[in-house]
């Protein structure tokens, strides 16, 4: 029997529902019907009755039901005094994609308004790589949206395709498909959000997606990109480019844009992960509109 366990038990019974219960806590209806089955098992009884498409407690669930809330009420209080007592400036664990060109400028100011929060930068590629300490998620991906109910769209960004100037077509103003044909792409692995993103886009223009290099590092991408190595998408807001090396093209009639989410896998952040959160959407609504 585990605190995740407890948790599950918990809000199937003040929900009444399994669907409805798995949506919430995050996790697959299979696993919570498992887990219940289990726990039911360990105890020797059975916990629910079903009425209809309703769950209700049994006479043995109902007698478990305040144990379990005292038992979690009083983690959850261990859990705030020992973070408390263990760090006297508390700390964030930020998951982010790459936001080289808006992000230290958004930090410098909360640090200074808030020097006795500390944080953790971690790298987002993927809402199966998301470490579990996280407080919050910047992000563009679909899958996190519905594993992370608490999200909010930050902006929207247009991509666009990448080239070194030594390339001939960083001569035009605006690319046309009939451009890229026969040119090569490089990409982000498939698990990277922007990887699939470039997928999916160059499929539906019908250019393929034979890349001759599949890059773990988005530094690594642009550099080979600036080599004249191949073309690749990149957005137009969040990464910072060498405009010397290389330059940012529309494809006309194919806009391809993406949107950055806000999310907090916490159902209960803490008061410094609320204020960072409120703070940065704040920055991002004074952003300049996209040119």
């Amino acid at each position: 029997m585990t605190i995740q366990t407890l948790r599950c038990f918990r809000e199937i019974a003040e929900r009444g529902s399994m669907a409805r219960s798995a949506a919430v806590l995050g996790v697959s209806q299979p696993y919570l019907s498992k887990t219940m089955k289990s726990l039911e098992k360990e105890l020797g009884t059975t916990l629910f009755v079903r009425e209809g498409r309703h769950l209700t407690l049994s006479r043995s669930g109902s007698l478990f039901y305040p144990y379990v809330c005292t038992i979690l009420s009083a983690a959850e209080d261990a859990g705030r005094a020992l973070r408390k007592s263990l760090e006297a400036h508390a700390r964030l664990t930020v998951t982010t994609l790459n936001m080289a060109r808006l992000l230290p400028d958004f930090l410098a100011e909360f640090s200074i308004r808030h020097p006795d929060i500390d944080y953790t930068l971690k790298n987002f590629r993927s809402v199966d790589t998301v470490a579990p300490e996280s407080d919050c998620l910047i992000h563009a991906s679909r899958e996190a949206l519905q594993k992370f109910p608490a999200s909010e769209p930050l902006f929207e960004e247009e991509c666009l395709i990448g080239m070194s100037v030594r390339h001939p077509l960083a001569a035009r103003d605006i690319l046309t498909v009939e451009d890229l044909a026969g040119e090569q792409f490089l990409m982000l692995r498939r698990d990277n959000t922007l990887g699939e993103l470039t997928r999916d886009y160059l499929n539906s223009l019908g250019l393929g997606t034979r890349a001759p290099a599949i890059c773990d590092s988005q530094v690594m991408l642009a550099t080979l990109v600036s080599e004249n190595m191949g073309l690749a998408i990149f957005p137009g807001r969040t990464w910072t480019i060498n405009q010397r090396r290389f330059t940012l093209k529309r494809l006309k009639g194919h806009r391809l844009s993406r949107t950055i989410y806000l999310s907090m896998p916490d159902k209960t952040p803490r008061e410094e992960t609320l204020v960072f959160c409120r703070e940065f959407k704040d920055f991002c609504r004074r952003l300049p509109e996209e040119t």
